[in-house]
């Protein structure tokens, strides 16, 4: 009866009890739980970086496409300003999109320079850009709107253009992303000065 006795106890000894398995399921929950923080907390990055690249590269995208054209501009109009100077959301550009390095370009010359257009749609969000809406000598072309524009950045929540002078522009503009639950906003601000309006 001893020896059984001795192995029974040996045998008890060497499988769980109740309380070692109620010990093991709170480390495996503690480590499951701690699981769970640290890949949420990734997938929170994850999103907080794709919604601050995503905002960086639209705003930045727009300002350099802005740049770009409105300083070879030797005309702006700006549509249904406000204020002193100027304050709008949408506005015209004239300037010679024909090559000075091919001699075709005649800068001195507006009559035969084209005109381009920016405009916010802020309902919707998005920045839109026509080339040529009107060719020519039109000395004040009526504000086109934006349909067949070519958008230029989306999410835009905030924009306006303002004229300081003939010859400044001062650009600012907001863009917010919502991704999950995550909101990201960039705001870049510029000011532009056309080349063309001393030259022409």
């Amino acid at each position: 009866m001893r020896w059984r006795f001795r192995v029974g106890e040996i045998f008890l000894r060497k499988g769980l009890t109740l309380v070692e398995l109620l010990l093991a399921a709170l480390l495996v929950g503690v480590v499951g739980l701690g699981m769970g923080a640290i890949i949420s907390s990734s997938h929170n990055f994850m999103l907080q970086s794709a919604g601050m690249a995503t905002t960086q590269g639209e705003a930045s995208y727009a300002l350099e496409h802005l740049k770009r054209y409105v300083s070879l501009a030797n005309n702006i109009i700006p549509y249904n300003p406000t204020g002193t100077p100027p304050v709008s959301s949408s506005f015209a550009i004239r300037y010679d999109h024909r090559s000075i390095t091919a001699l075709t370009a005649t800068p001195l010359d507006s009559t035969d320079d084209e005109w381009d257009y920016y405009g916010y749609d802020a309902v919707n969000k998005i920045l839109y850009y026509k080339r040529d809406f009107v060719p020519g000598a039109s000395a004040n072309p009526a504000d086109p709107g934006f349909a067949g524009g070519e958008v230029i950045a989306r999410n835009v929540t905030a924009l306006t253009f303002t004229l300081t002078s003939p010859a400044q522009m001062d650009v600012d503009i907001t863009v917010t992303k919502v991704i999950g639950t995550q909101t990201r906003t960039s705001h870049v601000t510029s000011s532009i000065s056309p080349r063309g309006m001393v030259t022409n």
